[in-house]
């Protein structure tokens, strides 16, 4: 009992860690490259800080060892991981093209291994990854 209330605080602290790092990078309409890119650098550091998950590894990380370097946080449940992959496509978006597909191409793998993983069909994630699959 205690341990399935531990890993519900945990996923809930990822849900809010997720959430604030949704509205630092996109909350406000009128964003400079220059701040858009300070505030890429401090979301990751914020995930760095509050998770210990490190996106810029995180990126080069091939499929299996992604699978394993997700398996090593226990809050990380599919609705996190889908918002991991939103902040990672929406960052992929406005990065140049290089460092657009590292993040787009992560964010399409969470969004497949979500769907296969969780077994539940979602029109909305379907959407965004065909959007992703276009886009590369």
């Amino acid at each position: 009992m205690e341990e399935r209330d531990f890993i519900k605080r945990e996923i809930e602290k990822i849900g809010v860690i997720m959430r604030a790092i949704w509205g630092y990078l996109f909350g406000g309409k009128d964003r400079t490259a220059t701040t858009i890119g300070t505030e890429v650098v401090m979301s990751k550091d914020m995930l760095k800080k509050e998770m210990n998950f490190d996106v810029d590894e995180f990126l080069l990380l091939d499929e299996s060892e992604s699978i394993e370097y997700l398996k090593g946080f226990e809050g990380l449940d599919f609705h996190n991981q889908e918002s991991l992959a939103d902040i990672l496509a929406e960052i992929g978006n406005r990065e140049e093209p290089h460092a657009s597909k590292l993040y787009l191409g992560k964010a399409l793998f969470l969004y497949e291994l979500i769907t296969k993983q969780s077994q539940t069909y979602s029109f909305e994630r379907e959407e965004k990854a065909a959007k992703i699959r276009s886009q590369l």
